[in-house]
């Protein structure tokens, strides 16, 4: 199936609310990142160019929500205390509780993860971000939707 035809299943609220899919699904996939707390916002713009292809686990389609909405914040102030761990480093230190932040951020890391996958099989070199070195601009890109009302921080 090419990169291109491709669809994605957000996680549904249980899912989110279940402490081994947060941390395995969302907290540990988004703290091997390595992405500032700021540099998230343009990171989760990614999650646009799938519009129209991502899903509820009901097979419902996926409406993106505006990432200003989700994260009002302009500091982004909130991923830093996200992304704290634990003493053992292996677990976060708390589990926040915005579901739509989670849901995004888990969708950003399930889009990724599949880019680099595809990427380390065709030999590329991949940065932590999931991107291809030489290409990390992409992330800047804002992507059109249909409605025109996407708005994204830079």
């Amino acid at each position: 199936m090419s990169r291109s035809s491709r669809i994605f299943t957000v996680l549904a609220d249980w899912e989110i609310r279940n402490p081994e899919i947060y941390r395995t699904r969302i907290w540990v996939p988004a703290k091997a990142k390595g992405i500032a707390r700021m540099p998230w916002l343009n990171a989760l713009t990614l999650t646009f160019r799938f519009d129209g292809r991502v899903f509820w686990p009901s097979g419902q389609r996926f409406e993106m929500p505006e990432i200003d909405r989700v994260f009002p914040d302009p500091q982004n102030r909130w991923m830093s205390i996200f992304l704290q761990a634990d003493k053992t480093g292996r677990a976060p230190k708390r589990h926040c509780r915005v579901i739509p932040r989670l849901r995004l951020i888990a969708l950003y890391c399930d889009i990724t993860a599949d880019r680099a996958q595809d990427l380390v099989g065709a030999g590329e070199e991949v940065f932590p971000g999931s991107l291809p070195i030489g290409r990390a601009s992409s992330l800047t890109m804002i992507p059109s939707r249909p409605d025109g009302h996407m708005k994204a921080r830079r």
